[in-house]
């Protein structure tokens, strides 16, 4: 009777549609009944509000039966009887059977995230301008027939169809580079160039000196502009801390002409021209 009363509230109707995301703790079993198409979502925090995922805010040993998880059988295995802070755990941990519904969802959003990646890293050198995402989408879907892979990050399969792309020659295709300042004190200029041809000629990526010049005011220092890969910010970063300097970011996508054309008038460029030839690498 104890049972019934406490089970017939939730309503067996309530429960025919669910997820079930099981979970084995001590010999025992848990579960919790949830909404189609929703445990991804939370798992991946696109859904934050349990009570969009949770149909009932109940431990179950069997959600099927309707027979409830016991007071002691949580107290064993979690160490607490709150229910809420037991349903979180069995969300984050437990199994459950993804529905194909919900297994295309996941991929439809894993395409949609690594084509947003696409356009976030690169330009049509043409117009200097990123990608309408339909285009990229496009060209992921009838030139390279991409399909996500739910293994691998979006950021990993997103560098592959950039490379995929520019190899395709569906579409003019570069890599969007960061302009960067890079300011140290005077005596120390030669080592900073020294520095940055050492990383431009190290590895795939690209990075090419742009300027070079003084900087005035309190604490004056030289400085140097270059357009770089992402992935060589933090490099370059480190290199300016170890020679007592900073780096600032001009701009966080840049092509080589627009960022030359926008450069200060006055820099010693004739001297540079050996420099930049020497420290371009290729994309790969």
């Amino acid at each position: 009777a104890e049972f019934m009363s406490r089970f017939i509230p939730v309503g067996q109707k309530r429960l025919t549609n669910v997820s079930v995301v099981r979970y084995k703790r001590c010999g025992k079993r848990f579960e919790v009944a949830c909404y189609k198409n929703t445990v991804i979502a939370w798992r991946n925090k696109v859904e934050t509000d349990i009570d969009e995922v949770l149909q009932v805010h109940t431990i179950f040993a069997d959600v099927d039966r309707g027979i409830l998880a016991k007071r002691e059988d949580m107290l064993e295995a979690f160490g607490t009887d709150n229910e809420d802070v037991v349903c979180i755990e069995i969300l984050n941990k437990g199994d459950f059977q993804v529905s194909e519904q919900e297994r295309q969802m996941q991929i439809d959003a894993l395409f949609r995230d690594i084509a947003s990646r696409v356009t976030e890293m690169c330009l049509n050198p043409e117009t200097r301008l990123p990608y309408p995402l339909s285009t990229i989408e496009r060209c992921m879907r009838e030139t390279l027939h991409f399909a996500p892979n739910t293994g691998r990050s979006a950021k990993q399969q997103a560098l592959q169809v950039v490379r995929q792309l520019q190899t395709s020659g569906a579409i003019p295709l570069v890599r969007a580079k960061m302009h960067l300042r890079l300011l140290v004190p005077a005596e120390r200029l030669a080592e900073a160039r020294s520095a940055l041809r050492e990383l431009a000629t190290t590895g795939e990526q690209q990075l090419v000196l742009l300027s070079e010049g003084e900087a005035f005011g309190e604490g004056a220092s030289s400085q140097l502009e270059c357009l770089a890969d992402p992935g060589l910010y933090r490099a370059i970063n480190d290199a300016a801390g170890a020679l007592g300097g900073s780096l600032q970011v001009v701009a966080l996508k840049a092509l080589e002409g627009a960022a030359e054309q926008g450069a200060a008038p006055g820099g010693p460029r004739a001297n540079l021209a050996a420099d930049v030839a020497q420290m371009r690498v290729s994309d790969g």
